[in-house]
């Protein structure tokens, strides 16, 4: 009996550990380079325009912003620093940083920001890759 509640509770520690581990997700930070667009899955949030933002690997950012309602176009050019855990990503304007956040996901198709300065007035984003051509 000894041995049957000890097999039990090894069995049950076993799957404590594996079911607490956080898996984290990838960061591939080779796959910044290049343009992104914000991504909205959400059906209660209707986007009025878009925004996009493309990565050089000089360090340079273009964000560009399209508002539907005033069919206006505006675009930043920033430049961004990555942490060397490749983890926050800082983009600046001028000496000033205008957003800053925690990269969770990074591969060739998917970004996935977590805001770094709850302050700022930035928000979380979801970012999809976009083919150069079109846009």
């Amino acid at each position: 009996m000894r041995k049957r509640s000890l097999a039990l509770m090894f069995a049950a520690a076993t799957c404590f550990v594996f079911v607490s581990c956080k898996k984290e997700k990838n960061i591939n930070i080779d796959h910044l380079i290049g343009s992104w667009s914000i991504y909205n899955d959400d059906p209660l949030i209707v986007m009025e325009g878009s925004v996009h933002y493309t990565f050089q690997a000089d360090k340079n950012c273009q964000i560009s912003i399209y508002n539907a309602l005033s069919n206006h176009d505006t675009t930043l050019y920033r430049t961004y620093i990555i942490s060397n855990d490749h983890k926050l990503l800082t983009i600046y304007d001028g000496q000033y940083y205008s957003e800053q956040y925690n990269i969770v996901k990074l591969n060739h198709r998917e970004m996935q920001w977590t805001n770094a300065s709850p302050h700022d007035g930035n928000t979380d984003k979801k970012l999809i890759k976009i083919d150069d051509n079109l846009y």
